[in-house]
């Protein structure tokens, strides 16, 4: 299939919001080269990590204005951090009105009211991602129908919230793309300070399931 459309899988700087050396994350680049795998045949695909690379909002708007994206897709994992949703989407539709935004992430997931209140955001994903995301690029490009599951978005000036997703065999899911990141970087930090820090790196965290395997009691 030949690509002719471009997607920019975000994960924005929780740096532009706040740094707490406790609760600052440095994320592990999974989901993103994940949800990549899944739609790597429909479109190009770039993942743009603002946080790991802790790029300035100035560093972000250059790089999106470089990438010429059609679809940008944001991953907000905590609502502790939700005003740097607003900033990144707020940042994409300045450069292009054209440009579609799709949100995601447990704070959308959980906080979707409150999400689309801006209306720089054109969809919220609802629940787990993977094939919601890979549907609505094909409904997007006039390929499909729009999924009758797993988004928020407006009509008619209307919101339309859909049933959440929640992907029932994992083993369906493709290994993720993590040609698109410069891997390495990533084992040699740590997703936050606390007592299940490696001792020493490299090291690299492995996810075999689905959840938190914390059991934060603000949580």
């Amino acid at each position: 299939m030949k690509k002719n459309m471009k997607l920019a899988l975000v994960y924005p700087n929780q740096r532009w919001q706040k740094f707490d050396m406790n609760t600052t994350w440095n994320l592990n680049p999974v989901t993103l080269a994940l949800l990549a795998s899944m739609v790597k045949e429909l479109v190009e695909v770039v993942i743009i990590d603002a946080n790991h690379n802790n790029l300035t909002i100035e560093e972000f708007k250059e790089k999106i204005i470089d990438e010429k994206p059609n679809f940008v897709g944001v991953s907000l994992m905590t609502s502790e951090y939700q005003n740097i949703l607003d900033i990144s989407v707020n940042i994409i539709k300045s450069i292009s009105k054209g440009i579609y935004t799709i949100v995601g992430g447990v704070h959308v997931t959980t906080n979707y009211i409150t999400v689309m209140k801006n209306p720089n955001i054109d969809f919220a994903v609802l629940g787990e991602g993977e094939y919601t995301l890979k549907n609505l690029l094909i409904y997007l490009m006039g390929q499909g129908p729009l999924p009758e599951k797993g988004l928020c978005f407006r009509h008619d000036g209307k919101l339309v919230v859909q049933e959440q997703v929640l992907v029932d065999n994992l083993k369906t899911l493709p290994w993720p793309s993590y040609d698109l990141v410069d891997f390495p970087k990533y084992l040699d930090n740590y997703e936050r300070k606390g007592p299940n820090r490696p001792p020493a790196f490299p090291a690299l965290r492995t996810t075999v399931t689905r959840g938190c395997s914390f059991g934060c009691s603000f949580c």
